[in-house]
């Protein structure tokens, strides 16, 4: 979708016309919360298409019904922090794409590693910054600040000092394949209401 913002896709409009945070995400799937007293086939928690709506407001560069405009369906990630652990190939591609997404969408990108030798490589990715997890003083002052993690390491490593980067609710994606087990202790998890999920599996772990 973000090529399609790029150019302004399906028409020809002025550059305006579609900020930079706006996502072309469309025909959103959407939940009934109010029906009217003539209403027969829906009731209040069914779900519908935008484009069923007679009165439709669009999902992107619209105004919605309380005066805010709306930015598309995958704008919930407007000013979002990620962060990439590891580079490697997987981690170079992971923050290129990012990289991309987040000028359209206003997302942060972080790369994590834990040796000084890959800050040079960040800079020439254009990542917004770059935390060193060797250094306690970097991490303890990025202790709830990202809302996501790609986690892409495969040797062993301590998940716990990662897991603490999360804001509440946040999530550690596991891309990498370690051949040892990792430690995972639920206290952490717990405390912050975070998870981790995998991609292929693409299902809730913990």
């Amino acid at each position: 979708m973000a090529s399609r913002k790029a150019i302004d896709g399906w028409r020809e409009t002025p550059p305006a016309s579609s900020p930079p945070s706006t996502s072309r995400r469309h025909e959103i799937m959407g939940v009934i919360t109010k029906v009217g007293c003539n209403v027969q086939k829906f009731k209040i928690g069914d779900k519908g298409f935008e484009n069923y709506c007679p009165r439709m407001i669009l999902a992107y560069n619209s105004i919605d019904t309380n005066g805010a405009k709306t930015y598309g369906g995958d704008s919930d990630t407007a000013g979002k922090h990620l962060g990439v652990v590891g580079l490697g190939s997987f981690g170079h591609i992971a923050v290129k794409f990012v990289f991309c997404a987040s000028k359209a969408l206003g997302m942060k990108v972080t790369v994590i590693s834990s040796s000084q030798h890959n800050k040079k490589a960040v800079e020439s990715l254009i990542a917004d910054s770059f935390l060193l997890s060797s250094n306690s003083d970097q991490m303890k002052a990025a202790v709830g600040t990202m809302d996501d993690i790609i986690n892409r390491v495969s040797a062993k490593h301590s998940l716990v000092p990662l897991l603490q980067l999360l804001k509440t609710h946040g999530k550690m994606i596991m891309v990498g394949l370690p051949e040892k087990p990792l430690v995972l202790r639920m206290f952490p998890l717990i405390l912050g209401s975070t998870c981790m999920t995998t991609v292929a599996a693409n299902r809730l772990v913990v």
